[in-house]
C-alpha cells in the first residue's frame, strides 16, 4: 500500500470521526436547564376566526430587552389553519420571550400567467410578552382584534 493511499485513509477517518462528532453533540439536549428547549403549541385567532397562515418568533428577553449574542436561542414556526407548535428540539427556551406574530391574508402570491401581477399578500403583525415555563409542554393561545 503506497504512503499517500494511507495518508488519505488517515485523513479521511479523522474527518468522518470529527463530524460524528459534531453531530452527535450538536443533536443532543442541553444539561443547562437555560438552553433547555420547551415544547410550546397553540391556537391563533384574529377577529374570531382562525388564521389560514403566518409565522411566530419568539426571541428571549432579560431586564435590559433583547439579548442579543445570547446562549439561548430564538425560535419560529409556521402558523397553518389556526394552529402552531414547537417541538422541545426547536422550540423556544424557559424564561421571558417577545413573541412575534405575523400573520398573512389574501391568495399566495404565484407566477403571472398572461400577464397580469400575481396578487399580493396583506400582512399584520402583533408583539407580546410570553414567559415560557420550566415544566413544559406548555399551551399559549392568541386571540388577535
Amino acid at each position: 500500500m503506497s504512503t499517500l493511499r494511507v495518508w488519505r485513509q488517515f485523513v479521511g477517518t479523522i474527518f468522518w470521526a470529527a463530524v460524528s462528532a459534531l453531530v452527535t453533540v450538536g443533536c443532543g439536549q442541553s444539561s443547562d436547564p437555560e438552553i433547555d428547549r420547551i415544547r410550546v403549541f397553540g391556537v391563533i385567532e384574529w377577529r374570531g376566526g382562525s388564521v389560514d397562515e403566518g409565522t411566530i418568533s419568539l426571541y428571549p428577553v432579560s431586564a435590559k430587552g433583547t439579548q442579543p449574542g445570547s446562549k439561548r436561542p430564538s425560535a419560529s414556526t409556521a402558523i397553518r389553519g389556526g394552529r402552531y407548535e414547537f417541538t422541545a428540539r426547536n422550540g423556544p427556551t424557559v424564561g421571558p420571550h417577545r413573541a412575534e406574530l405575523i400573520l398573512y391574508s389574501g391568495e399566495k402570491p404565484r407566477k403571472p400567467s398572461g400577464g397580469s401581477p400575481p396578487p399580493k399578500m396583506q400582512s399584520r403583525d402583533w408583539t407580546f410578552e410570553v414567559d415560557i415555563p420550566k415544566d413544559g409542554p406548555f399551551e399559549k393561545n392568541f386571540s388577535l382584534d
